[in-house]
C-alpha cells in the first residue's frame, strides 16, 4: 500500500508531519520528504531524500518533544486568543502571565469564596486611604510618648502609657500596619489577666494598643 501524504508521526500530544515534494518538474520520480513540526515556539521543517530516513528522524523528534526537552507548545482557536488578551492586559503592568496566574490564585484562595479579587481590591483602596508608612511598633510609641510630654500631659499618665504601650511593642517587633486586630486579642489574653483587666487594659486611656494599630494602619503622609 502506498503511504498517504502528508504522513503524521505522533507521540503523545505531539505530532509531526511529513511531506512529499517534487522540487524539479523535468524529474518528476525525484521526491524530497519535508518534516513540518513546532518546536520552542516556531514552526521548522527539515528535509530528507529518502522516505525511510524522514519517518526515523519524525518519529526521534516526536518523542523529544513529547519528554518536554523541545518546550514546545502550540495553541489553536480559543487558546491562542486567551493567551493573547492575557498577555496584552499585562503588558503595561510588566507582570508576567505565570505569575499573575500563581498570584490570583492564591488571591482567591486567600478570599475563600467570600468575594472577588476586585472586590477585595477596592474595599483595601477605600480602607487605606492613603500610603501607608511602614513604621516599627517601637518607633510609633516613642513617638507617641514624646508628644504626649510636650503637651504636658501627667507623670502619671506618661507612666502609664509607658507600661502598656512597650509591653505591646516588645510582644510585635514588627511593621505596625502588618498587625491584625485578633493578633492585639491574643496579646491581651497572653497577659494573663482577668476578663474584666482585659477589657479595661485596651480603654484605660485613649492611646492604647488598639488606637495605636489603628493610628499606624491608615498613617499617611500629609
Amino acid at each position: 500500500m502506498k503511504p498517504k501524504f502528508p504522513m503524521k508521526v505522533q507521540q503523545g500530544s505531539v505530532t509531526v508531519q511529513i511531506y512529499r515534494q517534487c522540487p524539479s518538474k523535468e524529474y518528476p520520480d525525484y521526491h524530497t520528504y519535508t518534516l513540518t513540526y513546532y518546536e520552542d515556539g516556531q514552526r521548522k521543517r527539515t528535509s530528507f531524500s529518502g522516505l525511510q530516513a524522514a519517518q526515523e528522524e519524525a518519529e526521534a523528534v516526536a518523542e523529544r518533544i513529547s519528554r518536554g526537552h523541545g518546550n514546545a507548545l502550540v495553541l489553536r482557536n480559543s487558546d491562542q486568543l486567551e493567551y493573547v488578551r492575557a498577555k496584552e492586559a499585562l503588558s503595561p503592568l510588566g507582570v508576567h502571565l505565570d505569575m499573575a496566574a500563581v498570584e490570583y490564585a492564591q488571591a482567591l484562595s486567600i478570599l475563600n469564596g467570600k468575594g472577588s479579587l476586585i472586590e477585595a481590591a477596592r474595599y483595601f483602596t477605600a480602607s487605606c486611604a492613603g500610603e501607608i508608612i511602614p513604621m516599627q511598633t517601637q518607633d510609633l510609641v516613642a513617638d507617641l510618648l514624646k508628644a504626649r510630654e510636650a503637651n504636658h500631659a501627667s507623670e502619671r499618665h506618661i507612666k502609664d502609657l509607658r507600661l502598656r504601650l512597650n509591653r505591646f511593642a516588645k510582644g510585635f517587633k514588627c511593621e505596625v500596619h502588618l498587625i491584625r486586630p485578633a493578633q492585639v486579642q491574643d496579646f491581651l489574653l497572653s497577659l494573663k489577666l482577668s476578663p474584666r483587666s482585659i477589657n479595661n487594659y485596651p480603654r484605660r486611656k485613649k492611646d492604647n494598643p488598639s488606637s495605636l494599630t489603628r493610628t499606624a494602619q491608615s498613617w499617611s503622609p500629609g
